[in-house]
């Protein structure tokens, strides 16, 4: 699955955040990228100028100059969402990004990694699918399914041994510590694929889907793209446009979200982080031949097509502002608690 593009944005978000620089300078310039909306007005004058009318401007974090009118500068109240699209047509564009102050910076917070990346997770038997068989980690170590290589978190399925209807050994990973706000950063070397799988990193809160559930990075079978989606337990509309990023940011602030789907914000609370590798069911199934039950038998008998599927991770790293709810401690048993 292609997962670059988010992962290499949320690496810019980190160092947009992380760098020192004089209050409210003016940090590189980016070309033919824009901010799409959050628009405080547009000021006609030259790109030199742009940083300037941005720093006098209350509540401005970023700017966009494009040809508009002679050149425009449009002050920003945020630094993303970031898209290639001119939204003026103008055919060039400069955005530029105000350093932080000391209370909007982030700062790092927790690192899951190797060595220890086990020991800060519990392993849940939620078994989301007939043929899903989430298991302890006593069984997972038994069968190969997860562990250490070259100093990376290896967490996949059993692709050893065949089954009749009793579903494939796989994991599903909850960490210990439940988030409320944060910058959560990912990168792995390797995601799971095969057919019939179904891979997600994601967050969810404790009352499903009432206290919210984000789905980061999730893909079936073979898709090369991801597929990001928010279940907020409402209806609501999440406008699209052109960008080649998804962005957003999750804060305690609950009367300005990031998302159209102001429910979301209001809502999400207590999020776990999960990683998980579930198998068929009705979404997945629309993939292969012959539907659900053809993905069922081929899951259960053929344990050679599932030697791709699994995790290869580098980190995940959480990062938190000062005086925000971010993440607190909340031990878990071990399976099916």
């Amino acid at each position: 699955m292609n997962c670059v593009k988010f992962l290499l944005f949320l690496e810019l978000v980190f160092y947009f955040n992380n760098k020192v620089f004089a209050q409210g300078s003016c940090l590189k310039t980016y070309t033919n990228i824009s901010i799409y909306g959050n628009d405080l007005n547009g000021v006609q004058g030259t790109i030199s100028q742009c940083c300037q009318l941005c720093q006098q401007k209350l509540g401005c974090r970023a700017y966009t100059w494009d040809s508009f009118n002679g050149g425009t500068c449009w002050l920003k109240s945020a630094t993303q969402p970031l898209s290639k699209v001119d939204p003026h047509g103008s055919g060039y564009s400069i955005t530029g990004i105000l350093s932080p102050s000391v209370n909007e910076t982030y700062t790092l917070n927790q690192t899951y990694a190797a060595p220890n990346f086990f020991d800060t997770w519990h392993f849940d038997g939620w078994g989301l699918t007939n043929v899903t068989r989430d298991v302890d980690k006593q069984t997972a170590q038994n069968l190969g399914m997860i562990g250490y290589q070259n100093g990376k978190v290896y967490i996949g399925l059993d692709h050893k041994n065949v089954y009749n209807t009793t579903g494939r050994p796989s994991i599903m990973l909850q960490t210990n510590y439940l988030y409320n706000s944060g910058l959560f950063v990912l990168s792995l070397d390797h995601m799971p694929t095969g057919p019939g799988t179904w891979p997600a990193f994601w967050t969810a809160g404790p009352n499903w889907p009432n206290h919210g559930e984000i789905d980061i990075l999730e893909g079936v079978s073979n898709m090369t793209s991801n597929l990001v989606t928010i279940h907020v337990g409402d209806n609501c509309y999440e406008k699209t446009n052109d960008s080649m990023f998804f962005t957003g940011i999750w804060n305690g602030d609950k009367s300005k979200p990031y998302f159209n789907c102001y429910q979301y914000a209001k809502k999400s609370s207590n999020q776990t982080i999960i990683f998980d590798i579930a198998l068929c069911g009705s979404w997945v199934s629309l993939f292969i031949p012959g539907g659900e039950a053809a993905c069922e038998e081929m899951v259960n008998k053929h344990p050679e097509l599932y030697t791709e599927a699994y995790w290869l991770i580098n980190y995940v790293k959480v990062f938190c502002k000062p005086n925000e709810p971010c993440g607190f401690y909340e031990p878990k048993c071990e399976f099916q608690c």
